[in-house]
């Protein structure tokens, strides 16, 4: 199986702080993005899971992996090729070394490497689809290259809401038409599971089962003020 899922809710205030623990554009966990996250980790561990986690080196996606990884008792890898798509903040943007994402996660795996910078300057656009094409091709590389990992050990990939989207159509565009399930928003730790053998096919998209009503957002935003627009 292959997990995907987008990071709990984060801190946005934490974007404008002026404070070098919360560099620009990387904030923290909120207390409930938080609680997104060990809800999630109890799901997963109930459905069996207890692979490697992949995690965007963001702050609030470290944490969302580290907080699972510790609830499942498993590791967590920085992946960069699923990382935040690069907008027009990146140049005040400070991501974290490897060394200091190893001393403030506990879950951080011993053979994880990071080479920094670990993002690019290159703004990721989208295209008439709405999606990224340049994110798209980073995310379906980095899938093809664990897909044989994933056939003999479940992962678990935590994104952000382009990357994960990207993912999701990845697969989506895989199966037939008629197989693709119907899937809600982008929610914060919602989880998305594929399974990849013998034959491709989504077993949830988007869940967010494991959260209570109240606990279901898209960052800032409940999803009663998000289906409102719809």
């Amino acid at each position: 199986m292959l997990y995907l899922t987008r990071h709990g809710q984060p801190y946005i205030a934490g974007m404008q702080l002026e404070d070098p623990d919360y560099p620009p554009g990387n904030p923290p966990l909120t207390e409930l993005g938080r609680e997104q996250s060990r809800r999630l980790g109890e799901r997963l561990r109930t459905m069996g899971f207890d692979g490697p986690i992949y995690a965007s080196p963001y702050q609030r996606t470290f944490e969302t992996a580290d907080l699972i990884a510790d609830v499942v008792g498993t590791t967590v890898f920085p992946e960069p090729a699923i990382r935040e798509f690069t907008g027009s903040g990146i140049f005040s943007f400070q991501g974290a070394t490897l060394e200091a994402l190893r001393a403030a996660f506990a879950r951080m795996d011993p053979a994880a490497r990071l080479t920094h910078p670990w993002w690019t300057l290159e703004p990721e656009v989208t295209d008439e689809t709405g999606y990224r094409p340049a994110v798209m091709a980073r995310v379906g590389g980095f899938i093809e290259s664990v897909w044989e990992q994933a056939k003999e050990s479940d992962i678990l990939l935590v994104g952000h809401g382009a990357s994960i989207g990207s993912a999701i159509k990845y697969f989506l565009d895989r199966v037939p038409v008629e197989q693709r399930p119907c899937g809600g928003h982008g929610w914060n730790c919602a989880l998305t599971a594929v399974r990849l053998q013998p034959q491709l096919a989504f077993t949830c998209r988007t869940c967010v089962d494991h959260l209570l009503p109240e606990q279901v957002t898209s960052n800032q935003r409940t999803a009663a003020e998000v289906l409102a627009d719809d």
